[in-house]
């Protein structure tokens, strides 16, 4: 199985690994995107040079980043983690739930955000089984439960946020989980309606590191 890197951040790696998350939604970052008229395509964006060019379905989940069958390994913030004050080792350690990767700590900065995570300390790995193409709004309250929203009887928020401020309703509260991650830029926030690649995910494959790294391979950093 081919297995691409799938960012989440930390409270979203958390809600996968632990079976509360099986939808995740990604922008898609074309200037000027949406349904083509041409009788040919379906979907029409600007290029580099602000030249229209036009996408037929098959060609526009092409582009995603993890197709139906791909595998992912699942990239997670990290942080510095004082592993024994005696010793002055510092080591590696998950933001989602603090456990230790086992690694010395080798990177300049103390944390490091999903996107930046090696492989050599990937732990999860999954897969993606679908992938559809709709606007951020048309999420109802099924989508957004799968996203890692939890709660009940109109008392909803997302996965493991304590005591964040709850919502009536699975989709409202995603909205604000979207707008955390995306609110600051036009064009991106939920009430923006962007246009985003919906990937349906697997029950983890594995959530143990020694395994991920054994079906990676060398699990070599990148």
């Amino acid at each position: 199985m081919n297995y691409r890197p799938l960012i989440m951040c930390a409270e979203m790696a958390l809600a996968y690994r632990l079976g509360k998350k099986r939808q995740t939604r990604r922008i898609i970052s074309k200037a000027g995107f949406g349904p083509s008229v041409s009788p040919r395509y379906s979907w029409h964006f600007r290029d580099a040079r602000m030249q229209w060019q036009y996408l037929t379905d098959v060609e526009l989940r092409r582009n995603a980043a993890i197709r139906p069958g791909d595998g992912f390994w699942l990239r997670e913030p990290i942080y510095h983690c004082q592993a024994s004050w005696s010793t002055n080792a510092a080591h590696a350690a998950y933001r989602s739930d603090g456990s230790g990767t086992g690694k010395l700590w080798r990177w300049k900065p103390n944390s490091l955000g999903g996107g930046s995570m090696p492989k050599v300390l990937c732990r999860t790995l999954g897969e993606c089984l679908e992938v559809r193409v709709e606007r951020v709004q048309d999420i109802d309250d099924a989508g957004a439960i799968a996203e890692g929203i939890t709660g009940d009887g109109g008392q909803w928020a997302t996965f493991c946020t304590g005591d964040a401020a709850y919502k009536s309703t699975p989709r409202l509260a995603y909205s604000y989980l979207w707008d955390s991650l995306h609110g600051k830029k036009p064009g991106e926030r939920f009430e923006d309606n962007p246009w985003v690649y919906v990937y349906c995910l697997s029950e983890p494959i594995t959530t143990d590191y020694a395994t991920a790294q054994a079906i990676l391979g060398e699990g070599e950093t990148q």
